[in-house]
């Protein structure tokens, strides 16, 4: 064992982060130095993913202040974590590291998995909630627990290859969603096989189909009661009341709820019953009017008062998950939008009768369904997706706690060795 830590194994050494690898910051740019063509600008937003557009530079900088496809490079303010580059020759912003390895003690590959491994342990500890410090001295002091160099690359390219396994996924996930709203457009104002079609106050719309008001649909829209909560889920024996989070594009997300505190408890009212649909009367601008279709009885969970549950009055003329979905589509959304009130930037609300005054493009009750088995069987597929995403990302947490601590060795055997050494 190791004479600085007991817990490592004997070949393992325990080294400080800044004798084995180096850090180099970014640069924090003026307005005026934008450019519209040069060498692009790394930000935050094009390593997550969140922003596609690139700034450009031409100023001439240190050579360790540009970065190229392979290099190491790391986000240490508001948005953490270690990213690849895969993008042509490029220059970072100040919010960004590149990160170097003396690949004597230390391969990028396995300081890429440690770093992930480091940072999420360290977001678990601050909740995710932003208040993470990461400092350059305090990056550079970090104690790294490095096993030799054919253990480093063999337990980085274990979990490299869940890495590729969770990336399709993601690919996966994103096709699905794309599939699931080209086919809402078409199939909500199109319809199956038509091919006579005629004007109307929501568009172009099948010559068989009609043009309804929400009203004509819905019989009741229930409302919960406000009821005080802690911020977690709730225990076995106790009850929970629901979140505005726990609707979003058509689906409820029942383990969105805080527990209801004990005073409360008998003020709590109105369960999420099977076969209704949730609606978010209030909320951000942005998710006023998210709404789920319920797929079961929770007993134990009640509605705020800023969700609705809706009903509709013939079921035998509306589909309900039909109607998820039509108020769910991109079109409804924007009018909910338009609609929605409030003085605060922050919070907008919806009436009941701004929400039953919209029009929607109404088809017979058999083709509501049959628009709604299409749907639904991409829902299905996209949920089977998000839940081997779910299992996979669990995955790579168990191997990473494992393979980097050192309680699980990886097999490296003598020709392996010499292989990755070489």
């Amino acid at each position: 064992m190791s004479s600085k830590n007991s817990l490592i194994p004997l070949e393992w050494s325990e080294r400080r982060q800044g004798d084995v690898a180096g850090f180099s910051n970014g640069r924090a740019y003026k307005l005026t130095e934008w450019e519209k063509q040069g060498v692009p600008v790394i930000r935050l937003q094009n390593l997550t993913g969140s922003g596609k557009e690139f700034y450009y530079s031409n100023l001439e900088l240190p050579e360790r202040q540009y970065c190229g496809k392979g290099d190491l490079l790391y986000m240490w303010s508001a948005t953490f974590g270690p990213h690849i580059w895969s993008g042509p020759q490029a220059i970072y912003h100040y919010h960004i590291w590149k990160v170097t390895c003396d690949e004597v003690n230390l391969t990028k590959p396995y300081l890429y998995q440690l770093l992930g491994y480091k940072t999420e342990e360290w977001l678990n500890k601050s909740n995710g909630m932003g208040i993470l410090h990461v400092t350059k001295g305090g990056m550079e002091d970090l104690p790294l627990l490095l096993p030799p160099l054919p253990e480093q690359q063999k337990i980085a390219a274990i979990l490299s290859s869940v890495d590729e396994v969770i990336e399709k996924t993601e690919v996966q996930i994103q096709k699905l969603k794309d599939l699931k709203t080209a086919m809402m457009q078409a199939l909500l104002t199109k319809g199956i096989g038509h091919t006579e079609f005629k004007d109307s106050p929501v568009g172009r719309i099948p010559v068989g189909w009609r043009v309804a008001i929400l009203g004509d649909l819905i019989k009741s829209m229930q409302g919960g009661v406000s009821v005080n909560g802690e911020n977690r889920e709730k225990a076995q024996n106790e009850i929970g009341v629901l979140k505005v989070s726990s609707v979003f594009q058509g689906k409820f997300i029942p383990h969105k709820h805080k527990a209801v505190i004990s005073k409360d408890v008998d003020r709590a009212r109105l369960n999420p019953m099977e076969g209704y649909i949730l609606f978010s009367r209030a909320n951000t601008p942005a998710l006023v009017g998210e709404c789920g279709y319920i797929e079961k009885t929770y007993s134990d969970l009640f509605l705020p008062d800023k969700l609705w549950m809706i009903d509709v009055k013939d079921r035998s003329k509306t589909n309900v998950r039909w109607l998820t979905y039509v108020l769910s589509s991109g079109r409804v959304r924007k009018l909910i939008s338009d609609v929605a009130t409030g003085t605060s930037g922050s919070m907008k609300n919806i009436s009941k009768p701004s929400l039953l005054g919209i029009q929607v493009a109404f088809p017979a009750f058999d083709e509501q369904t049959r628009i709604t088995k299409y749907i639904h069987s991409v829902d299905l597929l996209l949920e089977s997706s998000i839940e081997r995403h779910k299992r996979n990302k669990a995955l790579k947490k168990a191997l990473m706690q494992d393979l980097l601590t050192g309680k699980v060795r990886v097999n490296v055997d003598q020709a392996t060795k010499e292989k990755l050494a070489s």
